[in-house]
């Protein structure tokens, strides 16, 4: 069990021009922006517990094989930042030369304070997991299954007090697992660790009513820089990671497909050593 907290804090800027054309009437173009910034605090407590199933000791070997369990869950609390909103309305027209001229300003706030409410969030998983075990220490894993739910109540959220009408509460379902072939192998692709997931569920947008879905295939491919070593466990990992997924809906066509390419690094190693002795 613990607890996780941060700061937070950003700025978002939205300006809209309109410009109509007509034939026989003159209408001035329009600007009207909009300048936020927010901050403040965020609490995510969580829960983990690990089970061991199972364990075998493996015969003329100094290891053994154990079965795990691991259940969790974990929520971001509802909370509230502070923000200051700067509001402006102009009409404005393009000079000669492509610039913008100034015609009058129909409405400037600035500094007007007020909160932003954003809502509960949790998750809850489970992950079993094959490791090897040397002693009581897991020191390498096999092969692991998982999946989790998680959930956002995006109808509680709410700026400067007024509830966004396009927002509706999300969900979201993950699964996916990992394998690796031969953890003491000599070749590089027997050794590296594969990875293969998926996700769907509701998209908290809900612009035209018709409640957008995501979904997405995720696949993945890990493998050492350097071999892992169990006597001084120093290793250097990297992990690549693709996501081809879609969101929306088939309704009004308001789809948009995406995809993603990720690199980590898991730096577990001696870097500088000042010797004693050569």
């Amino acid at each position: 069990m613990g607890v996780n907290g941060g700061y937070e804090f950003g700025r978002k800027d939205i300006s809209t021009k309109i410009s109509l054309l007509n034939d026989t009437v003159h209408y001035y173009k329009s600007n009207t922006a909009a300048e936020a910034a927010f901050w403040g605090l965020f609490v995510t407590p969580g829960i983990s517990y690990n089970i061991k199933l199972n364990e075998v000791k493996k015969s003329g070997n100094s290891y053994s094989e154990a079965y795990f369990l691991r259940l969790g869950a974990s929520g971001t609390l509802a909370h509230s930042l502070k923000a200051t909103t700067d509001t402006l309305a102009e009409t404005f027209d393009y000079s000669s030369d492509g610039g913008i001229s100034l015609i009058d300003t129909v409405h400037s706030v600035t500094n007007v304070k007020g909160n932003i409410d954003l809502p509960l969030t949790y998750n809850a998983g489970f992950l079993l997991s094959k490791k090897y075990m040397i002693g009581d220490n897991a020191v390498a894993t096999k092969w692991s299954l998982g999946a989790d739910f998680g959930a956002s109540n995006w109808t509680d959220f709410r700026y400067y007090g007024k509830a966004a009408g396009q927002l509706v509460n999300s969900w979201m379902f993950r699964a996916g697992g990992e394998f690796v072939p031969a953890l003491t192998s000599t070749r590089f692709f027997s050794r590296s660790t594969y990875r293969l997931g998926l996700y769907t569920g509701k998209d908290y947008i809900n612009a035209d009513g018709n409640n957008y879905k995501v979904r997405a295939l995720t696949f993945g491919f890990g493998f050492f820089v350097k071999k892992y070593t169990s006597y001084d466990n120093n290793s250097t990992f990297i992990n690549t990671a693709f996501e081809i997924g879609k969101r929306g809906s088939s309704v009004n066509d308001v789809t948009e497909n995406f995809f993603k390419f990720s690199v980590g690094l898991s730096l577990a190693d001696l870097w500088f050593i000042k010797r004693k002795y050569d």
